[in-house]
């Protein structure tokens, strides 16, 4: 449910001083987590990348996650 949330909150933060704010919350935070879905799918399945390159595409991953007004977690401590 954080997650959730974090996306709500980023989507009205973003929102705030339009005259007029309306979305359905359920809608927006389903359509998001598919766009993020999409976004890491395409990241994992970039072959220019070799395994040695593994720490990038995580990076890469978890900046989607601050996209969406979340975090990488406990373990995104490396910059």
């Amino acid at each position: 449910m954080e997650l959730y949330l974090e996306i709500l909150a980023k989507k009205i933060a973003d929102d705030l001083g339009q005259d007029c704010i309306q979305f359905d919350p359920k809608d927006f935070v389903e359509m998001k987590c598919y766009q993020t879905l999409a976004e890491i799918h395409k990241i994992l399945d970039d072959d220019s990348l070799d395994d040695s390159e593994c720490f990038y595409k995580i990076e890469r991953i978890v900046r989607i996650f601050e996209q969406l007004g979340s975090n990488g977690g406990s373990r995104h401590d490396f910059g």
